[in-house]
């Protein structure tokens, strides 16, 4: 599909491999695994090991053979750039403590340093209740550091995103059969255009965390890196892998695998798994690759073929199900409602803020030539996340919405590729980067943040670090986010 849009499916001659789709399934699943190990008791790890392995099984088998470079003297300088910038990014974002971090990592921190220090399952006898929260990330990191020691786990959670990423950008070079070094830049400054609603709002620049207006937050890949890291990046590389795939044989184990790492965007990437079936369904049916009939006996016997398989319902159901049944003790995982109209503030900033956030930035992609249905798909459920909620506080628009973005990322990819050098598109691409130019503020504003309490920090010989909490013994929303009953259905009949 992203072949077709960056008009490069028609390319001949390259060389393909299933090595690194299968080395994404494998490192992506290891976190399962260890939940499986110490969360559940063994009647039922076990055999929910085996089935994950069997799955995994017919999934290396099934995945895709995707481009792979010819490694030339230019292709590895390239490739040692990439990484080199992917490493920077990642650890001045604060994770891993090498830099100031972020409010966020209050919790983040509490929950990672319970992880290494604490027998699994995280429980707490005093108050009845047990570490309920989206732990996959950390859960590698975490079990180094039960080996290692806590700082040479923080060490390994900047590997392990550095490592998540660098499979997001293969995936997003398979697509344009070759490597280059700008998609990443574009990756690191994507965002909307907050500075000049903010500037319309407030009569004023300013350009730090200026991606949060009164609750209503379409977060940049900065800030998400920043702020909500362990959500963001699995979510990133998951999406980007499921439009990577030819065969969808799996697509149902990555979005099960998905929920445990981010379960709001897992509700986000929802829309776009629907999509990629509808969409290969209509293209074998156009391309007349099924038997000639109505289209209701046309699609069964296809979703019995392409993706009724082994490791989709059988593996995704119990990977899913397994996951959500430990997700479901949390305390504040039960609110789910559109959000209050009463609330004029919120609805203000949403009408004043989301065309510069999203609307604008479709409309630049779409003047440069993207006209598929995914521009409209990605822009649609963009506009309608800002009016659902899951919990207390408007979570639901910032974290639902980081699939769609890294969807919309692809698209600007494919733009200023299709339009660049070309004359009768240098108007529209001259529109899309002014677009890139204004949203480049807004992560320039936290990579800002950051350096400057880092240099305060280290002047005043204050820890780099954020301190944390207990979060069983604390009241608010922090404690309901991350605390479940020992009363629940999974406390009381699967906790290990």
């Amino acid at each position: 599909m992203l072949e077709k849009i960056m008009g490069t499916e028609l390319e001949e001659g390259y060389r393909t491999s299933k090595l690194v789709p299968r080395l994404f399934f494998l490192f992506f699943s290891i976190p399962f695994a260890l939940f499986l190990y110490g969360w559940f008791k063994p009647i039922y790890s076990i055999p929910l090991f085996l089935i994950l392995v069997i799955s995994l099984f017919f999934a290396l088998k099934h995945v895709s053979a995707l481009w792979i470079p010819n490694f030339t003297k230019s292709d590895i300088t390239k490739i040692i750039i990439l990484m080199l910038i992917v490493s920077a990014w990642v650890c001045c974002s604060g994770i891993g403590g090498f830099v100031w971090q972020t409010n966020d990592h209050i919790i983040r921190n509490a929950v990672f340093n319970d992880l290494v220090h604490k027998h699994w399952p995280v429980v707490d006898l005093k108050t009845n209740s047990l570490l309920v929260y989206y732990i996959a990330f950390w859960l590698p990191a975490a079990a180094f550091g039960k080996v290692f020691g806590l700082e040479a786990g923080y060490v390994f959670q900047d590997i392990w995103a550095i490592l998540f990423i660098l499979f997001l950008l293969y995936f997003v070079f398979t697509f344009m059969k070759k490597i280059v070094i700008w998609p990443l830049v574009v990756l690191i400054f994507f965002s909307g255009m907050d500075i000049i609603p903010y500037y319309i709002q407030k009569g004023k620049i300013d350009i730090w965390h200026i991606d949060n207006h009164d609750g209503f937050e379409i977060s940049s890949i900065t800030t998400q890196l920043n702020w909500v890291f362990n959500q963001a990046v699995p979510a990133w590389t998951a999406t980007v892998f499921m439009f990577s795939q030819k065969k969808l044989k799996s697509i149902v184990l990555v979005l099960a695998l998905l929920l445990l790492y981010s379960p709001l965007p897992f509700f986000g990437i929802l829309p776009f798994v629907l999509f990629i079936v509808l969409y290969d369904f209509y293209i074998k049916r156009k391309s007349n690759e099924l038997k000639k009939t109505n289209i209701l006996f046309q699609f069964v016997p296809y979703a019995i073929s392409d993706v009724f398989s082994i490791e989709n319902i059988i593996g995704g159901g119990v990977v899913g199900i397994a996951s959500y049944l430990y997700l479901a003790a949390n305390i504040s995982g039960g609110h789910m409602h559109f959000i209050d109209l009463s609330h004029t503030f919120y609805l203000d900033s949403i009408a004043l803020y989301l065309p510069f956030e999203v609307i604008f930035v479709a409309l630049a992609i779409w003047l440069c030539g993207i006209r598929h249905p995914l521009i409209y798909i990605t822009t649609g459920f963009l506009i309608f996340c800002p009016f659902y909620q899951i919990g207390e506080a408007y979570d639901f628009v910032m974290r639902a919405s980081i699939p769609a973005l890294i969807v919309l990322y692809l698209l600007t990819v494919a733009a200023l590729k299709k339009t660049y050098k070309k004359q009768n598109k240098k108007i529209a691409f001259s529109i899309l980067v002014m677009v890139l130019f204004f949203g480049a503020i807004t992560p320039l504003g936290e990579m800002n943040f950051i350096f400057d309490h880092t240099i305060h920090a280290i002047a005043n010989g204050l820890p780099l670090k954020q301190h944390t909490v207990n979060y069983f013994h604390i009241k608010g929303t922090a404690h309901d986010n991350l605390v479940g009953s020992l009363n629940s259905i999974f406390g009381k009949y699967f906790l290990k």
